[in-house]
């Protein structure tokens, strides 16, 4: 026996594996449950299953059952890992792996390590020994490990790209903890909004959430993996104790109501509303300017729509795209230079592919029946061809109450790098009053529209056009803009019609990875329809936004507005 770890009691660390969609049913109890009582010095691959559904297979050095726990100690010459295969499960049901940790030291040189966990596939030993990279990164993994600093840290850790992320709950552990120190530890996974979460409590006391990471939507669990690292070789006494695993379909008994229930996100700010009041159910940073990028199109849109509606026959006025249309930068409609088409047909091919070539022929075609804008209000730096339209959308801006907003372009954000254009508030007031326009909600909701152009000598040509919007059409979502951009990140403005017919209005912004505004997007409508009616959850903005934010680090340049 070793003393420092025997006097410890158990520390538990749960691997929380939550796939269920809302209604989804989960399997009623454990999948496997190993208390390691085998004979001393048994190896884990020989550990009989309570549950006799899920065994491990293999051994590594150093990995041993004594005195009723599972024992990680020298020798240990490389960096060991054991799996337990899962049973077939449906693909999002509910998963959760608790193991209870009966004490550690870390008392060698500094990076020692366990992880428990779940990946997707196995590592195979002859790919690994031939150089071919492994295939068995972690789903999602709680990692028990001890920095150069001395301290011991508590992490979560996703692979797999898509905006998979770390999270780091410490550090502030010890080396060798006392008896009164023991530490409760969880990792939530939810594969339906790929995302996990680490929780944290000391003994008797609650569980807390200390952070929330990032998944690859693409992987999927179907082994249990446990990793101890090689470092774990350095004196007699230094290893750690597990005396329990359990992989089951619930949760901890103790896991109290509501800790999970604040939405995770990696966007660094964000908004959702209840479209019927406008108030606001939840957000980060709801009132901090950043740059949009394309989701500018929404207010020039919203103006276009407001022209309309004081006449119709706007629709039938005719956009004729230019050479300098033809050559823009950035997202297009690819409209030839000379082709005509109404403004009917025109708004699908900004708001769909995300044109900015159209912007600018719109702001350019309604700028000179427009006011132009007063000396306390103008911007600088506007081409004279369209101040008068960029004045009507800030005009609009302010009888929207959005008073942290300031439009510099008709297509995307405009200005210097160290300009921002509005808030999460401020478009979440926009999207209520935009999506009350009939026209204004039929473009923003259709995911493909074709239109017939008439070429500059009288013949015809028919141009067919994509939305940006993956989202459309799932869930209830019904519009609305999505911005991407090197500055702005990525960004989504979105709307939503839930089952119960309830609406609700989400902007996230700022997101590093494209792919996972439409995971962050999805995550936040659903939180909001079981979240109405209680308290809303006001987050201040993060510490440090994204580089993006930092004016110092790009040069003074116009934002483009690219669409991917």
């Amino acid at each position: 026996m070793y003393p420092i770890l025997a006097k410890a009691k158990p520390l538990l660390l749960a691997v929380v594996l939550s796939w269920a969609c809302c209604g989804a049913a989960a399997l009623a109890g454990p999948l496997a449950d190993w208390q390691f009582q085998a004979p001393a010095n048994s190896p884990l691959g020989a550990i009989p299953d309570t549950i006799g559904k899920v065994k491990f297979e293999g051994h590594a050095p150093g990995v041993a059952v004594a005195d009723g726990v599972l024992r990680i100690r020298r020798p240990m010459p490389e960096t060991a890992s054991v799996y337990a295969a899962l049973p077939s499960l449906p693909k999002n049901q509910p998963l959760w792996l608790v193991t209870e940790l009966a004490g550690w030291s870390f008392a060698g040189k500094p990076g020692e390590s366990v992880s428990f966990g779940f990946c997707e596939d196995k590592m195979d030993p002859e790919l690994a020994l031939s150089g071919i990279e492994s295939t068995d990164s972690p789903v999602a993994e709680a990692r028990l490990w001890r920095n150069r600093t001395g301290g011991v840290h508590i992490s979560g850790r996703a692979d797999g790209g898509l905006g998979a992320t770390k999270v780091l709950a410490g550090p502030g552990l010890a080396v060798a903890p006392e008896e009164k120190k023991t530490t409760f530890i969880a990792l939530s996974y939810d594969a339906a909004t790929a995302t996990y979460a680490v929780l944290v409590k000391s003994q008797g006391e609650a569980w807390r959430l200390v952070g929330r990471g990032a998944t690859d939507p693409r992987l999927h669990a179907r082994f249990v993996r446990l990793v101890f690292g090689s470092v774990m070789n350095d004196t007699a006494t230094e290893g750690v104790n597990i005396h329990r695993i359990t992989v089951a379909t619930a949760p901890p008994e103790d896991l109290g109501p509501g800790v999970l229930d604040v939405p995770f996100l990696t966007a660094p700010l964000w908004a959702v509303s209840d479209a019927a009041t406008g108030e606001i159910i939840g957000g980060q940073g709801v009132d901090t300017p950043a740059k949009v990028a394309s989701i500018n199109k929404t207010m020039t849109t919203y103006v276009i729509c407001k022209l309309v509606e004081k006449d119709p026959k706007v629709l039938d006025e005719i956009i004729t795209a230019t050479p300098k249309s033809e050559a823009f930068g950035g997202s297009s409609s690819h409209i030839p230079a000379g082709d005509k088409l109404p403004v009917r047909d025109a708004l699908y091919s900004f708001m769909l592919p995300s044109g900015n070539d159209m912007g600018v022929l719109f702001a350019q075609h309604f700028s000179p029946r427009l006011a132009p804008p007063e000396d306390s209000q103008a911007i600088p730096n506007i081409p004279a061809d369209i101040v008068n339209f960029i004045a009507e959308m800030n005009r609009q801006a302010r009888a929207l109450g959005m008073t942290h907003s300031i439009f510099r372009k008709p297509y995307a954000d405009g200005g210097t790098v160290a300009d921002r254009t509005t808030t999460p508030r401020d478009l979440l007031v926009l999207a209520r009053e935009a999506m009350k326009l009939p026209l204004f909600k039929q473009v923003v909701g259709t995911a493909h529209y074709a239109a017939t152009l008439t070429k500059a000598d009288g013949s015809t040509r028919t141009l067919e056009w994509e939305n940006t919007n993956r989202l459309l059409g799932h869930l209830g979502v019904n519009g609305i803009k999505t911005g991407t951009d090197v500055a702005a990140k990525a960004c989504l403005l979105s709307s939503r019609v839930a089952e119960d017919g309830r609406s609700y209005f989400a902007v996230v912004l700022g997101i590093e990875a494209y792919e996972r505004r439409f995971l962050d997007t999805r995550s936040l409508l659903e939180w909001a329809a079981r979240h109405k009616g209680k308290p809303p959850v006001i987050l201040p903005p993060p510490a440090s936004l994204p580089a993006s934010a930092a004016p110092e680090d790009r040069p003074a340049t116009e934002n483009t507005g690219e669409e991917k």
